[in-house]
């Protein structure tokens, strides 16, 4: 087991049109309504899961 702890800043941007943009390092994705709107067929969502995982 490691003690290596890291930090990631997550960041939420509201693009409008009721859609944010999250964004945690290099990688980021929009999502609409609790649903990733660059996956079809995504489903739920939950942006606050997302986020975590996004941070992880």
């Amino acid at each position: 087991m490691s003690d290596l702890v890291l930090e990631n800043l997550v960041t939420t941007t509201y693009l409008g049109g009721d859609k944010v943009r999250i964004t945690a390092g290099d990688r980021s994705f929009e999502a609409d309504q609790r649903t990733n709107t660059g996956r079809p067929g995504s489903g739920f969502c939950p942006l606050e899961l997302v986020a975590a995982a996004l941070g992880s």
